[in-house]
């Protein structure tokens, strides 16, 4: 009995010995996964892994329960590398920081889940025996510097969850103010003003006016609403907070609470706020009311609780559709109105697709002659929109940018006017909420009738079907191709090259050349099952991006020199390129011609025949010559069985011959 006193008293004593030595020489620090440093350190401890896997740089992390990390990097030319890292999974880590050694538990609770992200619980425990807090500090400061450094030079988009900012998905490059066009004056006026808000800071306090301002852009759809937004945020340095008013959970005070934590040197974007807020009490189809109330946003927005220091950029296309309230001075300071497109815009877009974006200092005789063709065809364009909306048609920026993408720059201006363009009314100018007083909305238009569910192709579909199957069917011989990472400049060069190619001898001499177009699979696949039954098998062979290579006649030398031409068009490996680079591509899927369908070695063999001319000198030549050779070469040919078979039958005309 004594034995086990003792015991117990050793052990109860080793225990209290132990709680005060981590106590007294311990340092702990616990980072939920709620924190945004949690996120940070474990990126940091990635880093630091891959760092010491691929340079022997980074810090030493011991730790024998590991998990992958999969990683992928998307270069300037649009090819993507992916790697692999093995981090620190949950359990515990050692590794040497500054001299001290610190001690990893991370620790996962699987039935604890996060009601914000549904993930589930985890902690991070750091433990060192240095008791100088400030070595956590340094290491929190270097973490989150490397999260940062991350996201330069791109732009943030948090989603909400729960009542928390979340990031959705990796930080995004940021895009150019530029690359958005709008009407002469529109983009400066947004951004001047910004900018003064964003420069009078200390003005507002001194007033006593609350810190925040609010943008409403409104227009038809594809004007460049949310693109302009995106590409403001981007040469502000900002980022994008999107919240969705009808998403299911959300509530006013979730709401207020959003708007008013919103992350530092971020926009809010309500897009589609007619959609949102058509009337006072907002219902879905399915009979689901939102928690969120009109009343509730209106405080969201210029209540008593608002947050400060806040940009809220709101989105509609239909104006008129917008309760007063929602739009009045304080909610919204600036309304904006970004139209379809303008013959300065329409031709501006085209020379920014077209153009070469270098300046012209420096420039060959062929760039400068490149430069003023792009010019003139950026007048034709401007001429053509401006004939078209004389004529009541209008066309989104959306429009002639997918227009500009599919087509080369002359044949973009020639099918211009049929594909781009639609028949609607004008939207009139609108004005600012600032400067003059709102006016009564007007009342909504009657609901338009339900679209026939039989109609298969909208506007756009249908302008491609119908130049899909018109090329099918002026074609009597087409090729398919298939590329990947073919830019549009690239596909340019190769039109030029085509156009170069001189036809074969025999050939009429004002033969067109091969017509090159880039293809949408459905579309194009439903254009061959009207036009083209017999060549739906050759669709089945075509995956990823593909183009369509349609021929005046089947000419085989010209098809040779055709093919020369797509593989040069492929570069070359060179032994100084970067290790893992994907280079453009562009090779033959198959053909169609005259009924069947032909593989890329049919193809080869098929460009390998003689001309017609040849055939015919072949021909001739062979019937010019005496009875008896032709005999004897074909009796060698096929055993004697075709040259009796001749003479049979020359035997025959010759005595009908006589008797007539």
């Amino acid at each position: 009995m004594g034995v086990g006193v003792g015991l117990t008293v050793l052990r109860r004593s080793a225990t209290l010995l132990t709680t005060l030595a981590q106590r007294r020489l311990l340092v702990s620090l616990e980072i939920p996964i709620r924190d945004h440093s949690h996120a940070w350190f474990l990126e940091w401890m990635a880093h630091q892994a891959k760092s010491r896997t691929a340079h022997g740089s980074g810090i030493r992390i011991h730790s024998h329960q590991l998990a992958v990390e999969t990683n992928k990097t998307t270069h300037s030319n649009g090819a993507s590398d992916v790697t692999f890292s093995l981090v620190p999974a949950p359990g515990t880590h050692w590794f040497r920081y500054r001299g001290a050694w610190i001690q990893v538990k991370r620790e996962r609770q699987e039935k604890l889940l996060d009601l914000n992200s549904g993930s589930p619980w985890e902690t991070v425990t750091l433990t060192t025996l240095a008791r100088d807090r400030a070595l956590f500090s340094s290491l929190l400061a270097e973490a989150r510097d490397l999260a940062l450094q991350g996201n330069e030079g791109r732009t943030v988009v948090y989603i909400a969850r729960g009542i928390e900012w979340a990031q959705f998905g990796r930080p995004r490059r940021k895009r150019e103010l530029g690359s958005v066009v709008l009407a002469d004056g529109v983009a400066d006026n947004i951004v001047q003003d910004i900018k003064s808000f964003m420069n009078r800071g200390k003005w507002y306090t001194e007033r006593g006016i609350p810190y925040r301002r609010g943008y409403l852009l409104h227009g038809p759809p594809g004007s460049g609403k949310s693109s302009f937004i995106q590409a403001l945020a981007g040469s502000l340095g900002y980022n994008i907070c999107v919240l969705n008013i009808s998403e299911r959970g959300l509530t006013d005070d979730k709401l207020n609470y959003l708007l008013a934590h919103v992350p530092e040197r971020s926009f809010v974007l309500l897009e589609d706020i007619d959609a949102a807020f058509n009337k006072r009490v907002q219902t879905s189809d399915d009979g689901y009311q939102s928690g969120v109330t009109f009343s509730g946003l209106l405080n969201a927005l210029d209540g008593v609780a608002s947050g400060e220091e806040r940009i809220v950029f709101m989105t509609t296309n239909h104006l008129s559709r917008l309760d007063p309230a929602l739009v009045r001075p304080g909610r919204v300071d600036l309304i904006q109105l970004l139209d379809d497109a303008q013959p300065d815009q329409a031709a501006q877009l085209f020379a920014r697709f077209y153009g070469r974006g270098q300046s012209e200092q420096g420039e060959g005789k062929e760039e400068i002659a490149d430069r003023l063709d792009v010019q003139a065809l950026a007048q034709k364009v401007k001429d053509i929109t401006t004939s078209e909306i004389g004529q009541g048609k209008r066309a989104s920026m959306a429009a002639l940018q997918g227009h500009f993408i599919l087509h080369d720059a002359q044949s973009a201006v020639d099918t211009l006017t049929n594909s781009a363009f639609r028949t609607i009314a004008p939207i009139s100018r609108r004005w600012y909420a600032s400067t003059i007083p709102i006016a009564p909305p007007k009342p909504p238009k009657p609901p338009a009738p339900p679209a026939d569910p039989n109609r298969i192709y909208t506007s756009r579909k249908a302008a491609l079907y119908s130049e899909y199957s018109s090329t099918i069917q002026g074609s009597p011989f087409f090729v398919i191709l298939g590329h990947q990472n073919f830019s549009v400049a690239k596909f340019t060069a190769l039109r030029k090259d085509l156009a170069k190619i001189k036809p074969s001898k025999g050939a009429p001499a004002d033969q067109r050349p091969a017509k090159l177009s880039v293809i949408r699979h459905a579309i194009f696949g439903a254009a061959v099952k009207a036009a083209q039954p017999q060549a739906a098998p050759l669709i089945s062979n075509v995956q990823g991006p593909a183009a369509i290579l349609a021929f005046p006649s089947l000419d085989p030398p010209h098809l040779k020199s055709v093919l020369r031409v797509i593989e040069r068009a492929v570069p070359k490996p060179r032994a100084g390129d970067p290790a893992g680079e994907v280079k453009p591509t562009i090779h033959v899927i198959g053909a169609y011609a005259e009924g069947r369908v032909f593989q890329a070695a049919g193809i080869q063999a098929l460009s390998a025949l003689p001309t017609l001319d040849t055939l015919r000198a072949q021909l001739v030549g062979l019937l010019s010559a005496p009875a008896a050779q032709i005999a004897g070469v074909l009796d060698q040919a096929r055993g004697g069985r075709l040259s009796r078979t001749l003479e049979g039958l020359k035997a025959s005309l010759e005595e009908n011959q006589k008797e007539g």
